[in-house]
């Protein structure tokens, strides 16, 4: 019942109007916010703050309805079509205005065009669009995406550059594509646009090739316990996308713990996550990250968890359980493709059932979710450790050469063994040995990850 409703309060779908607000354009706002989301309700007639009913008099109902459409009709576009019911309550009622999902976003007030005057929900209030969400949706309603833009203003390609991209689409794709890529081929694949004897370049093209800016890199980071509070170790990743998919798996595995597993007479080392689990996560967030958010993909490693974070919420309503059941709908379906013909993605709408399954087979459970407008974060569990690490009791002193590389790795964690070879003189064995030591008393992580 909408009384159950109020009582709850204000919500992204609804929003409480003690009466018509002298500067009708607030209304509009929330309107207009509606339309650019999920739909919602204005109920006019209840104190927005103590929730309290107070109703609208009878004698102004048509006047107030009338000047409600008069606005909208006059001052919002595309045209919203809203549905009006009165509510009774007693004496008097109330009026629900109901504005459904609209087909035709961005919705704006006229005055103020689609980049000053367009609106979105976000939890209870009503906030000006940002420019780049504008622009996502006039591309989504011209039936576009981001990445097949022609990046504005983007130098054109260099020979470099084309000759790089194809050597490596056809180092990567092996014998999927049994001859060489040429420029025609990007050019067909949308990656360039041949204008006046220059080849311009497609979002997906700056991708692949440049990583453009600040937003589109990886940042990797492992943090000691289970917040992000203490940092051990972080790195950033730039350059094209399918490098900084390279990078930030490695960066996964050298934090995550290997154990040897051993049949028969072979001897494997296996990672505590599998690395197609991690590796399939990572692509997901590539290729359905929105690039046009102000925001990184994130990598996070915890004690007990890694996460990866995907700038944008789910693309074209796709909804949470569709997401689950192995739906899939692509925001940036020139990079999918690039990243198809390349081998990098095998099927599409399976990668989260293979992740599952991976985790199953490892005894792990499978990844947990986290939807929200803005972000996708997927959250792994780690490998419970069986026993404690060993703690450095007083009699096992630790010698002069395990103290400093110790101290050397407090300063500078993350070092590989060469360089703590080159910066101390110890030699390589030593070093292995030094490492494993320090890694067995608990004073530093996994003696893997400076190999």
């Amino acid at each position: 019942m909408i009384t159950d409703d109020i009582q709850a309060g204000e919500s992204e779908t609804l929003e409480l109007k003690r009466s018509l607000p002298g500067e009708n354009r607030n209304i509009l706002k929330t309107i207009v916010a509606f339309a650019n989301g999920e739909g919602g309700r204005v109920v006019i007639g209840v104190d927005d703050k103590t929730h309290a009913i107070v109703g609208i008099p009878d004698d102004d109902r048509a006047r107030l309805q009338d000047s409600i459409s008069d606005m909208i009709s006059a001052r919002c576009e595309p045209q919203i079509f809203p549905k009006y019911t009165w509510v009774p309550t007693g004496e008097q009622s109330l009026l629900v205005i109901s504005i459904a999902a609209g087909m035709m976003a961005p919705y704006y007030l006229r005055e103020k065009g689609p980049y000053g005057g367009t609106y979105i929900r976000v939890g209870a209030t009503t906030r000006k669009a940002e420019n780049d969400h504008v622009r996502s949706m006039l591309l989504k309603s011209c039936n576009r995406t981001y990445d097949a833009v022609m990046e504005n203003g983007a130098a054109p390609a260099t020979d470099d550059e084309v000759q790089k991209l194809c050597r490596d689409i056809m180092s990567y794709a092996g014998e999927r594509i049994p001859r060489a890529v040429t420029v025609r081929d990007l050019v067909n694949w949308s990656l360039l646009k041949a204008v006046g004897g220059a080849l311009l370049p497609s979002v997906a093209f700056v991708l692949l090739t440049r990583g453009s800016g600040y937003f589109e890199r990886i940042q990797c980071a492992l943090f000691k316990g289970t917040d992000r509070v203490h940092f051990i170790d972080r790195k950033e990743f730039s350059g094209p996308v399918y490098e900084q998919l390279e990078e930030a798996q490695h960066f996964l595995l050298r934090h995550l713990n290997v154990r040897a597993h051993i049949e028969g007479l072979r001897r494997e080392d296996v990672c505590e996550i599998p690395p197609t689990a991690l590796r399939e996560l990572l692509v997901n967030a590539l290729i359905h990250r929105d690039y046009l958010e102000h925001g990184c993909i994130q990598v996070s490693v915890f004690d007990d968890r890694v996460e990866i974070s995907s700038p944008g919420g789910l693309y074209d309503g796709l909804t949470e359980e569709e997401m689950m059941n192995g739906s899939s709908r692509l925001r940036n379906p020139v990079l999918a493709d690039v990243f198809h013909r390349m081998g990098i993605v095998e099927k599409w709408g399976t990668g989260i059932h293979r992740v599952a399954e991976a985790c199953r087979c490892a005894g792990l459970p499978a990844p947990a979710y986290q939807v929200t407008r803005n972000n996708v974060t997927a959250v792994v569990m780690r490998e419970q450790q069986k026993q404690a690490p060993e703690v450095a009791a007083p009699d096992k002193r630790l010698s002069e050469r395990e103290k400093t590389v110790l101290d050397l790795l407090e300063k500078h964690p993350g070092m590989l063994q060469k360089e703590i070879v080159d910066a101390t003189g110890i030699s390589r064995s030593a070093v292995s040995r030094i490492l494993s030591r320090l890694s067995h008393l608990g004073l530093i992580p996994n003696a893997s990850e400076t190999d």
